[in-house]
């Protein structure tokens, strides 16, 4: 009888890339600071919707398909999904952040601010 070697998971086998690429993509984002909340970043809808910030972001699609365990089925098939630049936001800063939206209008604009919390690590 042989026994098959489980295979590690992707969170262990590419956790420096994973690292990497989310580092890759809040230089990507440019958040800036929150006014009055220390340690909150911020970025809105309107500007996350620019090309210079949109194309970059669906680059990175193949990467995190690569080294992150995807169930999200819009991370799968980009051209059913209206934003899929957000998407990948959301879900490559879940871990880091606790992200939370509100309505806002900026210079006559209707838009969403995303604030990005950091979440606080558990010390084991």
């Amino acid at each position: 009888m042989t026994t098959k070697m489980a295979k590690p998971c992707k969170t262990v086998a590419f956790a420096e890339e994973q690292k990497q690429l989310k580092q890759e993509l809040i230089e990507l984002l440019r958040l800036q600071e929150a006014p009055f909340e220390p340690n909150v970043k911020t970025i809105t809808l309107h500007e996350l919707d620019q090309d210079d910030r949109k194309v970059p972001i669906q680059e990175l699609l193949p990467r995190i398909r690569k080294y992150f365990t995807v169930r999200n089925k819009s991370l799968f098939y980009p051209d059913k999904t209206k934003r899929v630049h957000l998407t990948i936001v959301k879900y490559l800063m879940k871990e880091e952040y606790n992200v939370i939206n509100k309505f806002v209008i900026e210079n006559g604009v209707q838009t969403v601010r995303y604030f990005f919390y950091p979440l606080k690590k558990e010390v084991v």
